[in-house]
């Protein structure tokens, strides 16, 4: 199953709430070395999955028993290759999207973007990206999947002010778009978000999990744990 969501728009939360409510193994997968679009430039720049897709990923999106969440760029090529595929779309308005960004640097959520370097106040922010093209990359996203849900039954059309303010109803949708059974429990949408800190927390928990293999499998636990207690005793916590 799939999530295509425009950036910022909770889709992290979306992804995370589906996948615990049906017990969906959920993940969103990158595609570093695809090609980029020449349409979406700077999409293609700030997020690693906003590329031109190949086929090899075609099955698992139609898997029914794994979620998916991506950036799928509504480029010609990309909507050929998912016309098949049942898909939830999810959008928002650019303007809200460009203030995000905004507010997401201003905490260190994700990296400086060299196309607003210096600009500080939501005007300045929102006619940079007016000047630079993001703000057409964002609109262009937002209507070209909506004329694809116009004439492709594959496609769900949802949105952010909708998820964000009845959670349930969208959830609902999704459930009967994908043939699931319906939630009558009260839903809330998860707080959850897809930065550079998720990813640090994802490389140590994967540095502990190597580690405990290597404990388990030479033996050497009562040695890590001298070496754990003498680090904690000088206030280092990391096994």
């Amino acid at each position: 199953m799939l999530i295509v969501s425009i950036p910022k728009s909770a889709s992290t939360s979306l992804l995370d709430t589906f996948g615990k409510l049906h017990a969906l193994p959920s993940q969103q997968l990158t595609f570093k070395h695809y090609e980029k679009s020449d349409l979406f430039p700077l999409l293609g720049k700030y997020h690693p999955d906003a590329k031109l897709l190949g086929s090899s990923e075609l099955h698992e999106f139609a898997l029914d028993d794994k979620l998916y969440k991506q950036h799928v760029l509504p480029t010609a090529d990309n909507l050929s290759l998912l016309k098949n595929i049942k898909k939830v779309v999810l959008l928002r308005n650019p303007y809200d999207i460009v203030l995000a960004y905004r507010r997401a640097e201003l905490k260190s959520i994700h990296g400086k973007k060299s196309e607003f370097e210096g600009k500080v106040t939501e005007g300045e922010w929102l006619q940079a990206a007016e000047n630079n093209g993001l703000l057409n990359e964002l609109k262009e996203f937002n209507n070209k999947w909506i004329k694809e849900a116009e004439k492709n039954s594959n496609v769900l059309i949802i949105h952010y002010r909708e998820l964000t303010q009845d959670t349930h109803k969208v959830i609902n949708k999704m459930e009967a778009f994908y043939n699931l059974p319906v939630t009558t429990k009260k839903i809330a949408l998860s707080k959850k978000r897809y930065s550079r800190h998720s990813f640090l927390k994802q490389a140590h928990s994967n540095l502990r999990a190597y580690l405990m293999e290597v404990v388990i499998r030479y033996h050497v636990y009562e040695r890590l744990k001298s070496w754990q207690a003498y680090l904690r005793n000088h206030g280092i916590s990391w096994v």
